[in-house]
C-alpha cells in the first residue's frame, strides 16, 4: 500500500514525528473551527422561514388528524345512541312510508301503527352506515346535538304549529267555522 505523504516525509528524514503531530493537531482545530462558524444570515434567515413552515403545516396536519377523530367519535355515539333505542320494524311491514333523503324520495315498509306513530312524529327516522332506523322522537334532539345529518326525517308538530301561527297571527279564524 502505499504511505501517506506524511510518512513518506518522516522515512525521508525531512521532518520528525514531533513536527507531524503537531502539524496533524493544528489540522485537526482547523477544521473544528471551520464546522462551528456561523451559518450566514442569509442560510439563517432561510432555515428560520423553513422551519416556521414545516411546523405550520405540521399543526394543520394535526389540527386535521384531530377533526377526523372527532368526527369518529361522533359517529361511533350516534350509532350506539340508534342501537340502543331502535324501534322493532316487522320487515313484513305492508305499507311503504316515503319521505327525502339527500334529495331522493325513499321509503321504508312499516305497518299502519308504526305509520301513524312517525306522523304523529312520535317515531323519526334516522340515517347510520346506509341504513334507515325508526327512533323515539325523544332521541331526536340528542341525535341533532351530535349530528345534523343523521336525522332523515321527523314530524315536530309542535314547531310546525308556531311557524303557522307566526304566519296567519294577524288573520283571526271563526270559532263556528265548519269545513
Amino acid at each position: 500500500m502505499a504511505k501517506s505523504l506524511q510518512d513518506q516525509l518522516i522515512t525521508a528524514g525531512l521532518i520528525d514525528k514531533k513536527k507531524a503531530n503537531k502539524i496533524k493537531t493544528e489540522q485537526r482545530k482547523d477544521s473544528r473551527k471551520k464546522r462551528g462558524t456561523a451559518i450566514p444570515q442569509d442560510n439563517q434567515q432561510q432555515h428560520r422561514e423553513t422551519s416556521r413552515k414545516r411546523a405550520e403545516r405540521d399543526r394543520a396536519l394535526n389540527r386535521q388528524r384531530q377533526e377526523k377523530a372527532q368526527e369518529k367519535a361522533v359517529t361511533a355515539q350516534v350509532r350506539q345512541l340508534v342501537q340502543a333505542n331502535r324501534v322493532a320494524r316487522d320487515e313484513g311491514g305492508d305499507i311503504a312510508f316515503n319521505f327525502v333523503s339527500k334529495g331522493k324520495v325513499r321509503k321504508i315498509y312499516v305497518d299502519r301503527e308504526t305509520r301513524d306513530r312517525i306522523s304523529a312524529g312520535k317515531l323519526a327516522i334516522v340515517s347510520v352506515d346506509s341504513q334507515y332506523d325508526l327512533v323515539p322522537s325523544s332521541l331526536v334532539d340528542k341525535l341533532r346535538q351530535r349530528s345534523e345529518t343523521c336525522v332523515v326525517f321527523h314530524n315536530d308538530l309542535h314547531a310546525k304549529e308556531e311557524s303557522l301561527d307566526d304566519d296567519y297571527s294577524e288573520h283571526k279564524v271563526p270559532d263556528d267555522l265548519i269545513w
